[in-house]
């Protein structure tokens, strides 16, 4: 199980004891912290298309940030969480494997309605 964190290399010290706390309760989770270059590396590697065309079409870095989340969600899998979360439970594995969030053609159409 990946639990996936988006966040700058400078963390904040409150944002920091969020992400060990997270991992202390969740000892099983991979936790896995993406710098701008990684990220566009994955993008670079990822035979989807859509992506790099809604990348390029956003105007401001959030919106980026946005597509890159359903980005390493879609080749990655796992959770994403924002640092600014705490997490006072363990989360269940099982519940994680049997939901799933999106579907592929979804995914497109809310792409697409993302960037026009």
């Amino acid at each position: 199980m990946v639990t996936i964190a988006l966040i700058n290399p400078e963390i904040p010290q409150k944002y920091l004891e969020n992400i060990e706390k997270f991992r202390n309760i969740n000892p099983l989770f991979d936790v896995f912290i993406w710098s701008e270059v990684e990220l566009l590396e994955l993008l670079n590697n990822t035979n989807q298309p859509i992506f790099s065309y809604c990348i390029g079409r956003c105007k401001h870095f959030i919106q980026k940030i946005d597509i890159y989340k359903w980005l390493i969600l879609y080749t990655k899998g796992g959770l994403y969480l924002d640092v600014d979360i705490s997490v006072e439970n363990t989360i269940d594995i099982d519940f994680l494997n049997i939901h799933l969030c999106i579907y592929n053609n979804e995914f497109y159409l809310l792409m697409f309605l993302i960037v026009e």
